[in-house]
C-alpha cells in the first residue's frame, strides 16, 4: 500500500476541488435553465447567457457556440486554447502538490556541542563488571611452574642446571603488573590527541575479577579476566551499539567506544567518529570434496532415533582435477605484516586432498627408486563416491556445521573398517598425525618463533558446511531415507586492528543507547602513507610460547626506539602462534586469563571458533545443533567459499563482544585524567518541506504557456490591436440582451451606450424567446411571435421603427431588399448588420 504523504493528500484535495469546480457551476447552470422563462427582461437574458455559455453545456449539447463553420481560423484557435489551457491548469493543480514531501535531514552546517555518557539497557551492560583501577597484568612463563621477568620489570630470576635438566627459581616472586613505561609507549599515539580512537590500554575485559597466586605480586590478588557469552548477535545481521562497543553483526567486527550522546537536539543529530576496530580476516578454499550421507531410523533402538547411514566422500573435482604441480612451501620470512591467507588455505586444502588420495590408494607419492612421480596415477572420476565408515556416528554430528582443527575429520581415521571388513588398505600408512601438516603449514608461526612483525597469528580449520538435501522432500527435516550433501572447506583466519569511520544518528528523544543508530561503518581514508597510523609492537628475544606482546598506535618519536618495532599501515595484524604451549588461546567460562585483553581476548576468541567442534561438549552452540534459525543461516552461508568465511567472522564477533569493552569515547579515556576530550562536530537534524521535481512538469508547462500568452498580450497591446476599450466594446457586441434591444429597439439601444445608460433604458424590456422552444409533445414550436413592438409575424405590418422605415441606416445594401415595410415575407433568413451609427 502506498504511504500517504502531505503531497499526496494535497493532490487528493486538489483533485476534489477540480471536480467541485467542474460540477458545481454546471449543475447550477442546469438548475438555472429551469428557472428561466420564455419571457424575460433583456438584462435577465444577458446575465443568464453569460453563465449558460461559460459552462460546459454548449460543448456537451453541441449548441451553436460549439460549431466552427464560418468562423475565422484565428478566432477558432484562440477560443479552443481557452479550454485546453484550463484543462492543463486543472491537471497541474492536481499533480503539482503530489511532489511535496516532508523530511527530517541534516542541516548541512556542522556545529560543536557537548556529549554525555549514556548506559546500555541490554545484557551487555548488566554483564559488564564495575570499572576500577585494577592494573593490567601479564606473566612470561619459563616453564609450567616458573615465570621469567617480563620486559621492563626488575624481577630476579635464577636458572640452575644439573644432570636432570634446568630448574628456575624466583626468590622474590614475580611482579605481574604491566610497567608504566609500556603504558606511555603504546598509548602515545592517541593520548592527549583529542581523538576518539582507542589504543591497547583502552581495551578492557568485560568481566574482570581478582585471583590469588602465591607466585605473583607477593601473594596479593591480581586482576584477571573472565568470560561468559552474554548475547548472540550473529542472527540479527545488524550494526548495533552495546555497552562499550560498536558491533558490526553483518560483516563481523567490533569497534571500541565508551558511548556518549550529544545533548540538546530534539529532532536528532548526525555525526561521525574514527574508532579503533578489531576484525577477523578469513579466507576459505573449497576442497571440492563433499560428504554425502543418508538418514536412517531403522537402528533397532526402541526410541527410534535417527542415525547416519551410507556415508560417502564424493569427488567433485578435488581429486580428479587436482593441480599436480605444487608451488612450494609458503615462506614465513616476509618483511610485511600482512599474511597471505588465500595461499595458506589453498595449500592446506591441497595437502589434505593429496594425503586423502594416498590413504584411499587413489594415487602414489613420489618414489625415485621406483621412478614414480606423485599424482602420475589418479584413480578417480568426477562425482565418484568413496565409502566412509559410519560406526556409531550420530546424525546430530553431521546435520549441522563443523569447524575443527583436524584436517583428517572427513575420513574418520579412528575407524577404518565396518563389521570387520577392511575398507581401505592404506598402503602408505597415512595416519591422523600426517594430517597435522596441512594445518601447520597454513598457520605458519610456531610457538618457538621469536616475536617479530612478520610473525602473524593465523589459525586454520577444516570446515564441513551445513548439508543440503539432494532428494525430494523437505529441505529442513532429517527424515528417514533423506539424502544430504555437505561441502568441505579449508579456512585460514587472522585478526587485525584497524581504524574505521562510523557515522551515528540519534533521534533526540530518549537518552538511551537503543535510539543510537549506526548508519555506516567504513574504512578510514588516508591522503597518503604519511597520514596512516604508526603501529608499534614489542620486539624482544622472547618466544610466543613465553610472551604475549603489547601493541598499539605509537607516537612517531618511538620509531627506531629500542625494543619497539614500528610500521605505517592502515591495519595491524596480530602477532602470535595458534600452537602456543602455555598461553591460553580459548575463551571458556570460568577459565580466567591475565588482564591483558587487547592481546589475549581477540586471538582466544578466534582460536575458540577455529576449533569449535574439537571438544566433545562445546560450551557454545557454534554448529547450530540446537537453533533452527541459526542452522538456516549457516546453511545459506555454507554454499560458497566466500560466504563460508562470514560464518567464522560472525562467530568471532559474538565471542569478542562478550569478552571485551572499550573505555574511551568522546569524553576521553575513562582512567586517564590527562587524556583530552575529543572535539566532535555534529549535524543537527532540521525539518524541511521538499519536492520531487518530476511532479512539477505540468506546472512548468503552464508557466511556459503563461509566458507565451503574456508575450502575445503584450504585443497586441503595444500594437494597439487590443485595448480595454476594444474589449469592453466586444463584450457589448456579444451581450445577448443588448443585441436584442439594439435590433428591435434601436431608438433606445446601441452598442456605444454605456452599460449604465443601457441598463436604465433597456434592462427591464421584456423579450419573448418562446419561438421554437422544444416541448414534451413535439420537436418544434410555434413561429416566432412579435409582441409589444417585439418580433412580429413576417406577414403582418411591422412597427413604425426607424430600422424598418429606413433600412439603409442599419442594413447593408445587399440585404435591404429582404425587408418590405409594407408587409410580406422575408426572402430568406435575415443577417443582421451592425455598422457604425450614422450621425
Amino acid at each position: 500500500m502506498v504511504e500517504l504523504t502531505a503531497g499526496y493528500v494535497a493532490g487528493i484535495i486538489a483533485f476534489g476541488i477540480v471536480v467541485a469546480q467542474l460540477w458545481c457551476p454546471n449543475a447550477i447552470t442546469f438548475f438555472l435553465a429551469g428557472q428561466l422563462q420564455d419571457r424575460e427582461t433583456a438584462a435577465t437574458w444577458t446575465v443568464a447567457g453569460r453563465f449558460l455559455h461559460s459552462s460546459l453545456w454548449p460543448t456537451l449539447l453541441q449548441s451553436d457556440s460549439s460549431k466552427n463553420h464560418g468562423v475565422r481560423k484565428s478566432v477558432i484557435l484562440t477560443t479552443l486554447s481557452v479550454p485546453l489551457i484550463g484543462f492543463l491548469v486543472s491537471i497541474a493543480g492536481v499533480v503539482t502538490p503530489l511532489g511535496l514531501y516532508e523530511v527530517d535531514e541534516p542541516d548541512g552546517k556542522f556545529t560543536s556541542t557537548s556529549f554525555q555518557y549514556v548506559p546500555d539497557a541490554s545484557a551487555f551492560r548488566s554483564g559488564t563488571s564495575p570499572r576500577d583501577d585494577r592494573p593490567f597484568t601479564r606473566t612470561c612463563p619459563y616453564s609450567a611452574s616458573c615465570y621469567m621477568p617480563c620486559p621492563y620489570t626488575s624481577d630476579v630470576f635464577i636458572i640452575s642446571a644439573d644432570n636432570e635438566g634446568h630448574t628456575c627459581d624466583m626468590p622474590y616472586g614475580t611482579n605481574a603488573s604491566v610497567s608504566n613505561i609500556l603504558h606511555d609507549i603504546y598509548g602515545s599515539g592517541t593520548k592527549n590527541r583529542k581523538t576518539t580512537i582507542s589504543n591497547f590500554f583502552d581495551i578492557e575485559w568485560r568481566q574482570l575479577t581478582t585471583q590469588y597466586n602465591r607466585l605473583l605480586n607477593n601473594g596479593t590478588p591480581v586482576a584477571v579476566g573472565t568470560f561468559r557469552l552474554l548475547e548472540s548477535l550473529a542472527l540479527g545481521g545488524e550494526m548495533r551499539a552495546v555497552e562499550g562497543l560498536v558491533v558490526d553483526g553483518k560483516n563481523g567486527s567490533i569497534g571500541f567506544r565508551n558511548h556518549t550522546l550529544p545533548t540538546g537536539y530534539s529532532r536528532g543529530v548526525t555525526w561521525s567518529e574514527d574508532l579503533l576496530f578489531m576484525e577477523p580476516e578469513v579466507e576459505c578454499v573449497n576442497t571440492n570434496l563433499t560428504i554425502d550421507f543418508e538418514i536412517s531410523t531403522s537402528t533397532g533402538d526402541l526410541k527410534g532415533s535417527a542415525a547416519v547411514a551410507h556415508m560417502f566422500l564424493t569427488d567433485r573435482g578435488g581429486f580428479v582435477n587436482l593441480n599436480t604441480t605444487y608451488a612450494g612451501d609458503l615462506s614465513q620470512n616476509t618483511t610485511t605484516n600482512t599474511p597471505d591467507l588465500k595461499t595458506r588455505a589453498y595449500q592446506a586444502a591441497w595437502f589434505t586432498n593429496g594425503l586423502t588420495m594416498m590413504f584411499m590408494d587413489i594415487t602414489d607419492p613420489s618414489d625415485k627408486a621406483k621412478n614414480v612421480t606423485a599424482f602420475d596415477r589418479i584413480d578417480s572420476e568426477l562425482n565418484q563416491e568413496w565409502e566412509i565408515p559410519v560406526t556409531e556416528i550420530d546424525v546430530a554430528d553431521y546435520q549441522s556445521l563443523s569447524i575443527v582443527s583436524k584436517f583428517s575429520e572427513h575420513l574418520g581415521l579412528t575407524a577404518t573398517s565396518t563389521d570387520g571388513e577392511e575398507i581401505y588398505k592404506n598402503p602408505y600408512n597415512v595416519t591422523a598425525s600426517e594430517f597435522d601438516y596441512p594445518r601447520e603449514i597454513c598457520q605458519g608461526t610456531l610457538p618457538n618463533t621469536r616475536v617479530m612483525l612478520n610473525s602473524t597469528f593465523v589459525t586454520c580449520s577444516f570446515v564441513r558446511g551445513v548439508p543440503k538435501r539432494t532428494n525430494n522432500g523437505p529441505d529442513t527435516i532429517f527424515e528417514d531415507g533423506s539424502k544430504w550433501s555437505a561441502p568441505t572447506y579449508s579456512c585460514a583466519s587472522t585478526i587485525k586492528a584497524t581504524i574505521k569511520t562510523v557515522t551515528f544518528f540519534h533521534n533526540g528523544t530518549d537518552t538511551n543507547l537503543d535510539n543510537l543508530v549506526i548508519q555506516s561503518i567504513k574504512d578510514k581514508e588516508y591522503k597518503d602513507e604519511s597520514d596512516m597510523p604508526m603501529w608499534g609492537v614489542e620486539d624482544t628475544a622472547f618466544k610466543f610460547s613465553q610472551f604475549e606482546p603489547i601493541w598499539g598506535i605509537v607516537d612517531p618519536a618511538y620509531e627506531g626506539f629500542q625494543n619497539v618495532s614500528t610500521m605505517r599501515a592502515p591495519s595491524f595484524y596480530m602477532l602470535g602462534s595458534s600452537q602456543s604451549e602455555w598461553t591460553s588461546h580459548y575463551l571458556t567460562p570460568n577459565s580466567p586469563s591475565m588482564n591483558l585483553p587487547g592481546y589475549i581476548a581477540p586471538i582466544s576468541a578466534l582460536q575458540s571458533v577455529a576449533t569449535a567442534n574439537d571438544f566433545a561438549s562445546p560450551d557454545f552452540d557454534f554448529s547450530a545443533k540446537n537453533s533452527m534459525s541459526l542452522w538456516m543461516k549457516w546453511k545459506e552461508l555454507s554454499t560458497s567459499e566466500d560466504s563460508m568465511s562470514t560464518v567464522i567472522k560472525l562467530l568471532w564477533s559474538d565471542l569478542a563482544a562478550s569478552a571485551m569493552v572499550g573505555s574511551k569515547g568522546v569524553l576521553g579515556a575513562r582512567n586517564a585524567e590527562a587524556d583530552a576530550a575529543a572535539r566532535i562536530s555534529v549535524l543537527p537534524t532540521v525539518h524541511r518541506v521538499k519536492y520531487h521535481w518530476a511532479f512539477g512538469i505540468p506546472a512548468f508547462i503552464v508557466i511556459v504557456v503563461m509566458g507565451i500568452i503574456f508575450l502575445a498580450v503584450f504585443i497586441s497591446a503595444v500594437t494597439g490591436q487590443s485595448s480595454l476599450d476594444t474589449l469592453g466594446h466586444r463584450i457589448k457586441q456579444v451581450s445577448v440582451g443588448r443585441v436584442l434591444t439594439t435590433i428591435f429597439h434601436p431608438d433606445a439601444s446601441s452598442f456605444i451606450m454605456s452599460t449604465a445608460d443601457w441598463s436604465r433604458a433597456n434592462a427591464e424590456k421584456p423579450m419573448n424567446m418562446a419561438g421554437g422552444r422544444p416541448t414534451p409533445s413535439r420537436e418544434g414550436g410555434p413561429p416566432l411571435q412579435f409582441v409589444n413592438n417585439g418580433p412580429q409575424p413576417f406577414n403582418s405590418a411591422p412597427p413604425a421603427q426607424a430600422a424598418y422605415q429606413n433600412p439603409a441606416a442599419y442594413f447593408p445594401p445587399d440585404q435591404q431588399e429582404f425587408y418590405n415595410p409594407a408587409g410580406g415575407e422575408m426572402g430568406h433568413e435575415m443577417k443582421p448588420y451592425f455598422p457604425e451609427p450614422k450621425n
